[in-house]
């Protein structure tokens, strides 16, 4: 909303009516990108509606493409989930080396006489990582898989304008390499800042 603007006509002993003037704002942002760097093109393209058939909701549908790779993502943000407090957010990636899918579902501090919060949040995919030589050009890759995921809660109490928040946070998080490291050009061996990144070793924390 933008412009709002309140309005009291007393009607009556003790009994006022309120008016709410408001303006709409253009919820729908559509945003182009290009430009070129040591002569490589990027460009993308998106699409998003904050307020999507005027439910609050947000949806959004991006694409780019660069050097590495190019990529599709969709997007939902929905505030007030099923009409309640919990908060959604999810998205989808599809690439060219790959995919990644992302969720928060959580409740917030949504008011100032909140007393608890809590939540999780989820990120998921696979990738491919490159390794560049002299020239700009790839001389190696690498396959990797990640996933993790946070879960917390939290709990604030004190006076309303004087709150303090205590709370506890778990997290997992795995990041492993499927396959071995595809040497594409053999410089790739003999540079040392290369060199020692061709033989990761699998995470997890």
């Amino acid at each position: 909303l933008d412009n709002v603007r309140i309005e009291r006509v007393p009607v009556g002993a003790n009994i006022d009516d309120i008016y709410v003037h408001t303006e709409d704002q253009w919820t729908t942002q559509i945003n182009i990108s290009a430009g070129s760097s040591s002569g490589y093109r990027k460009w993308g393209f998106s699409v998003e509606e904050s307020n999507f058939l005027g439910y609050g909701k947000t949806i959004a549908l991006d694409y780019s493409d660069d050097v590495e790779r190019s990529k599709y993502e969709a997007l939902y943000f929905d505030p007030q989930f099923l009409n309640t407090r919990w908060n959604l957010e999810t998205s989808y990636q599809s690439a060219s080396d790959g995919w990644r899918q992302t969720t928060d579902f959580l409740r917030p501090f949504y008011s100032l006489d909140t007393k608890w919060a809590y939540g999780v949040s989820m990120d998921s995919g696979a990738s491919t990582r490159r390794f560049y030589g002299k020239g700009g050009r790839v001389v190696a890759e690498i396959d990797n898989d990640h996933r993790s995921g946070i879960g917390f809660m939290a709990r604030a109490w004190g006076e309303r304008y004087n709150k303090r928040k205590l709370g506890i946070l778990f997290s997992l998080d795995n990041l492993i390499y499927p396959n071995t490291t595809r040497i594409i050009f053999p410089e790739a061996t003999t540079d040392k800042n290369i060199k020692k990144n061709l033989n990761p070793i699998d995470k997890e924390s």
